[in-house]
């Protein structure tokens, strides 16, 4: 891609911005950090040159050959990028930003962790490259060659593939979201991708509907068990005063006998209503659990002789504990 010319204009690597640097000879030339901002660079020769951390806005790659060269956190922003070449590069954390990649040679090349936003790559050749964990956002890649290219978890949002053509490519665990792709997306190979967008949505609007449904289930629950943990306080502080007041007695009385004691009567008679408002709850709780809806309980379930005998069973129990 570099075109021979016998000129040798003379470099001043210390005035970097804006310089015409058009076919120079800069093969392995230690350009890190450089300021390249503006500068000519079309079919200058930068063979395996270390451009890690140079920043190249509006700059002019037209032709310019960067093959196997190192471009980690490069910036290539509003620059012109056409018939350049890029083949087996290494390109980590490196940023395109409202490029047009134009008959691109991208063979070979490593690209990590890179974003590519509002970019145009079209008639490329990206034969065996590979992407990792890059970020594609209205970025638009048309008539490619990707064979054997892969695409390991990288984010498409909001692009636009299509016409792209070449064997064994693959596609491995890609997000989609709101994405096109062409027709004959399937003669790729896609693997594990995620969701589009709309069913992405989809599945977080059901997962707001259960979440807020089970707020509700929550909130009703603790209506009961609110004041039902109050009324098996209460019945524990009667059962105590029973027990005390009985083991004041010489003897044990009977069921019938306490029901006359003018000390233990009153307490079994209050013992008799939490009785009775403990299982009125749970009988409401029992409505609230969808599975026991259509599950009625007997009429008599809490008629006053049951509960008499619930009293008589608890006094008795009580008493043989004094």
């Amino acid at each position: 891609m570099v075109e021979k010319n016998s000129r040798r204009k003379p470099l001043n690597l210390r005035k970097m911005k804006g310089q015409d640097l058009s076919e120079q000879d800069l093969v392995r030339a230690d350009l890190k950090g450089a300021d390249l901002r503006g500068a000519n660079l079309s079919y200058a020769n930068l063979l395996e040159a270390d451009l890690s951390g140079a920043d190249l806005t509006n700059a002019n790659l037209t032709g310019a050959c960067l093959a196997r060269a190192n471009l980690e956190k490069t910036r290539f922003h509003r620059c012109t990028i056409e018939r350049t070449s890029l083949k087996g590069a290494w390109l980590k954390q490196t940023s395109f930003r409202q490029v047009q990649l134009e008959n691109v040679d991208l063979r070979n090349v490593k690209i990590e962790e890179s974003s590519f936003v509002k970019v145009k790559v079209k008639a490329a050749k990206l034969q065996k490259a590979f992407f990792q964990s890059c970020t594609f956002k209205n970025t638009e890649i048309s008539s490619c060659d990707i064979s054997d290219a892969i695409f390991s978890h990288c984010d498409f949002a909001k692009s636009r593939l299509e016409n792209l053509y070449g064997e064994d490519s693959r596609f491995i665990e890609v997000t989609w979201e709101k994405a096109f792709l062409s027709e004959n997306k399937d003669e790729w190979k896609i693997e594990k991708s995620k969701k589009t967008g709309p069913q992405k949505k989809f599945v977080i609007v059901i997962s707001l509907i259960i979440l807020i449904l089970g707020l509700v289930l929550f909130e009703q629950m603790q209506k009961v068990h609110s004041p039902k943990q109050k009324i098996y306080k209460e019945i524990f502080t009667l059962e105590s005063q029973i027990r005390r007041e009985s083991r004041q007695r010489e003897t044990s009385l009977s069921f019938e006998e306490a029901l006359s004691d003018e000390v233990i009567a009153p307490l079994l008679a209050k013992l008799e209503e939490k009785e009775a408002q403990l299982n009125k709850m749970n009988k409401d709780q029992e409505r609230l659990w969808e599975e026991e809806a259509k599950k009625q309980l007997p009429r008599d379930l809490f008629s006053d002789a049951t509960l008499k005998e619930n009293v008589r069973n608890r006094y008795e129990l009580l008493v043989r504990e004094r």
